[in-house]
């Protein structure tokens, strides 16, 4: 369940681990945390992220993130705010900035084998991970850095970049969490 409020109170739990401010109430309204983060972050230089911020879109916070991020812009001096979403907010001016959406496409065979390799839970320590991607990578070494629509690509690396989600990171996270055991020894040959 992501919210505005959430968010926030990741941040602002961050900077109390980081010992940027005191701790708060966990029951803080969004405008007090919003004005203590202010506070901490007058005269600091940060890069903030907010992840994943279609979540809010359908919610009755969608308006109110435009409004957080104005405040947060317009009370600092040296934050930057980067969103990760599905669409740009839309909006001509958030706290005296201009919105500049990056349309990103999708990873290439290589990259979405190993963001697979690195969120998959059947894959647990670092040398399982990176023998899954060498040996997947190497299997269809002409193709690492292929995109879903090449039309070069074999069946066997088509199969393989479709069960790790065609390169699209929201889907290669899907697959990751939701392939079994048994098929992810199928695809790396048996050697997981």
């Amino acid at each position: 369940n992501v919210s505005c409020r959430s968010l926030l109170r990741q941040l602002l739990d961050k900077l109390e681990e980081d010992g940027k401010c005191r701790p708060t109430d966990e029951d803080a309204d969004t405008e007090s945390m919003l004005d203590i983060i202010s506070r901490c972050l007058k005269n600091d230089k940060a890069l903030i992220v907010f992840d994943r911020t279609e979540l809010l879109e359908k919610s009755d916070e969608s308006q109110e993130l435009p409004m957080i991020l104005s405040t947060l812009l317009y009370d600092t001096k040296q934050v930057k705010v980067v969103l990760t979403g599905r669409n740009p907010l839309g909006q001509p001016s958030i706290g005296g900035q201009v919105e500049h959406p990056f349309n990103l496409g999708p990873l290439n065979f290589a990259n979405s084998v190993r963001l697979f390799a690195n969120l998959c839970p059947h894959l647990h320590t670092p040398s399982e991970r990176g023998l899954f991607f060498t040996e997947l990578v190497n299997e269809c070494k002409e193709h690492s850095d292929c995109y879903p629509q090449d039309a070069i690509m074999n069946e066997r690396s088509r199969s393989i970049f479709s069960m790790v989600g065609d390169g699209a990171p929201a889907k290669i996270e899907k697959a990751a969490y939701s392939i079994s055991k048994e098929d992810l020894r199928t695809f790396a040959g048996g050697h997981t």
